[in-house]
């Protein structure tokens, strides 16, 4: 070519930076106009939006967010192990090298289900139980790893073994196929086997003040803090179906409290009736619609109230009244003296008559979505001093709104739980909305990666399907006075369809391929669990956060410790042997807080520069919208002062080597002063390696 005068060309071989070199000898960086956002919903011809993929799947979507915080709490309490001061810990290498190849091989599998067909939910149905498989050992690789640090940081039995498969600890989720539903363990004790002991494992850096929910067998029950004080808690019914209740089963909850990336133990005593303690309360069952007799488990008979019908109630929380409806669906909350309405009901869509239909990856409804008719169904309620509850069993969905009365993460808002089942049904997708009065015009707010927000716009010309956005962990819509934020903790679709309304789509069942290479339709759906938090928040003051026209947006203060409590439960572990009475009562590793406006994202072990080993960590530090934010809410949930002292965070040597890098910590880069503080610019993220 270069040799060809004709051809006015002169062509070279060059790198990227070459390209950017000439560019800018050619023009100005100033006469480039500017882009932001991102290129979302993409359609690839005509009304082709690919917006369906984002749900698609949504019970392995589901299994893949809970093996990323099974992954981020076993890396991290395995961390804490190798850098603890125990003298029995200074000679586990190969303990530690055991559980870091375990460890390993949960990544892998974590990172496979990353693929384009993957977590998208569009592979084949082999190729998903091939993932799902792999997720569900990586689970369980996590699991083990955490049970067996526990064990070593609390000085447990066994700790001086060089290499175990030993179970110290079952962790209360069990998973036992990989398209089944989590259960708990029924911790079953009485008079003759009379205690348990629990541990709860925080793996956030800073203070849980959260309920925790256990099964037993017995209503009659103490729970014992650490420091042998009596911890108040509730008894409540298990509803099996309908409104019978089990007589063996019963659900204990409490208030844990449990300091950044500490390990605590809880002790679950069974007493008699007679000597059941003032701190322990049962609760309140009422129950609507239901016209037959209804037996009252055992400890409840006097705390049962049964009516043939329904009407319009609410229960509370310190903070927050939820009024519902005749069908126990939601349709107000009160925050303080004001009551807002938000109505809650499920709808469905269908698939359009023609010969290009919905599937795995595109979504063509055949109208707007149409309300799910619910009649009158058993009303289930539950009131007590930690939790109280609303269920109903609706055409496809089980649904439940929580109130949790603590003062952590748990307790702001509303939680909502959707066990969706549409295996029976056919071209049909389910989708949850909340109508306000809320004043958003045609903008609302969706999360592009759990870390950044960008405003989206409803465009009437354009059709349903291209109003719809991925909604990896928010979506939230706001006039100048109130601002709802829904938190998800699985990713799912979702839009704002209407003024003051938010959309979220549950499950998708397709016939048909949608001739974009998947080859068949989405039939294999499972029994899936959403968990929602809904937050309804009022401006403190006149402050503008969101900038008017810009593309970003912000979480409030409130919404990010919500959305970090679902994101990362607190670990529940359940000691296998309860005569164990020489293993430590709590392991608290760090000595501050960092400050809410920080997260430790990653912090991991074995990784190799030059030969040495390092512990690698990620700081991030985020811009929070304080105009939602008042004293109150600021003093229980604090901020840093700009800045994370490394030695306060994780225990170090005088002599540790500590240096930042590149992201993926391949790169290292300049030595830092361990004992200084490291200052983040909002929304900034830097990587860190420390060696010992």
């Amino acid at each position: 070519m270069n040799s060809n005068l004709n051809l006015n060309v002169h062509a070279q071989f060059g790198t990227l930076t070459d390209y950017f070199n000439a560019l800018h000898a050619e023009i100005s960086i100033n006469e480039f106009p500017p882009l932001s956002g991102d290129f979302f919903t993409y359609a690839d011809r005509d009304d082709h939006y690919w917006s369906g993929y984002y749900t698609s799947r949504p019970f392995y979507k589901r299994m893949d967010r809970a093996l990323m915080y099974y992954v981020r709490a076993a890396e991290t309490i395995l961390s804490l192990a190798q850098l603890g001061d125990k003298p029995e810990l200074q000679n586990a290498g190969n303990k530690f090298n055991g559980l870091e190849k375990q460890l390993t091989s949960a990544r892998l599998a974590q990172s496979l289900f990353q693929h384009h067909d993957g977590i998208t939910g569009t592979a084949k149905s082999h190729v998903m139980i091939d993932y799902g498989d792999k997720m569900l050992q990586a689970i369980k690789e996590c699991q083990f790893v955490i049970q067996q640090c526990v064990n070593l940081l609390l000085s447990g039995p066994g700790i001086d073994v060089d290499w175990s498969d030993t179970l110290y600890y079952n962790i209360d989720d069990v998973r036992t196929e990989q398209d089944a539903l989590p259960e708990q363990y029924t911790i079953t004790i009485g008079l003759e086997l009379s205690t348990k002991r629990v541990v709860i494992y925080n793996s956030l850096t800073f203070t849980r003040k959260e309920v925790v929910t256990f099964l037993v067998s017995t209503p009659f029950i103490e729970v014992i803090d650490y420091d042998g004080n009596r911890v108040r808690c509730q008894v409540s019914p298990v509803f099996e179906y309908g409104s019978s209740m089990s007589n063996s089963k019963y659900t204990l909850t409490f208030i844990a409290t449990i300091p950044p990336l500490a390990l605590i133990e809880y002790v679950i005593n069974a007493v008699s009736e007679m000597e059941t303690p003032l701190e322990t309360t049962n609760a309140k069952i009422r129950i609507y619609n239901q016209y037959a007799d209804v037996i009252a488990p055992t400890g409840f008979t006097s705390n049962l109230e049964v009516n043939p019908s329904s009407t319009d109630f609410t229960i509370q929380n310190s903070e927050v009244t939820a009024s519902f409806n005749n069908l126990g669906l939601l349709k107000a909350i009160k925050i303080g003296s004001k009551t807002y309405p938000i109505h809650l009901d499920f709808a469905k869509y269908g698939v359009r008559q023609s010969a290009e239909r919905s599937g795995a990856y595109l979504f063509l409804p055949d109208r707007e979505a149409v309300a799910i008719n619910v009649e009158n169904t058993i009303i289930r309620v539950i009131e007590g001093p930690i939790v109280s509850s609303v269920s109903v069993q609706i055409p496809y969905v089980h649904h439940t709104v929580l109130l949790y009365n603590s003062s952590g993460g748990d307790g702001l808002g509303i939680e909502i739980q959707n066990v969706v089942n549409i295996e029976k049904t056919s071209n049909f997708e389910i989708v949850m909305r909340l109508s306000t009065n809320i004043k958003n015009a045609e903008e609302f707010f969706t999360d592009l990666n759990g870390y950044q927000i960008l405003r989206r716009k409803r465009f009437k010309k354009l059709p349903i399907q291209a109003n719809f956005y991925p909604m990896p962990t928010t979506m939230f819509i706001e006039d100048k006075d109130v601002r709802m934020t829904v938190l998800t903790g699985s990713p799912v679709g979702g839009s704002s369809l209407k003024e003051g309304q938010v959309e979220v789509m549950l499950d998708r069942k397709l016939m048909q391929d949608d001739n974009l290479g998947l080859g068949q339709g989405v039939t294999d759906n499972h029994p899936t669990r959403h968990i929602f938090k809904i937050l309804l928040e009022r401006k403190t003051s006149k402050c503008q956060t969101t900038i008017e026209n810009h593309p970003a947006g912000f979480t409030s203060l409130a919404s990010q410790v919500a959305l970090e409590v679902i994101s990362n439960p607190l670990v529940k572990l359940l000691r296998i042997d309860d005569d164990d009475t020489s293993s430590d009562k709590f392991h608290i590793p760090l000595r501050t807080e960092m400050g809410m406006d920080y997260s430790l994202p990653v912090l991991r072990s074995g990784i190799t520069v030059k030969n040495k080993n390092y512990f690698g960590l990620v700081l991030h530090r985020r811009y929070l919208d304080l105009c939602y934010a008042d004293k109150t809410l600021l003093a229980r949930f604090p901020l840093s002062n700009g800045g994370v002292n490394i030695t306060d965070l994780l225990p170090t040597q005088s002599n540790s080597k500590f240096n930042q890098a590149s992201l993926s910590f391949l790169l290292m880069k300049s030595p830092l002063d361990i004992k200084g503080s490291i200052n983040l610019c909002p929304m900034d993220i830097k990587a860190f390696l420390l060696h010992r």
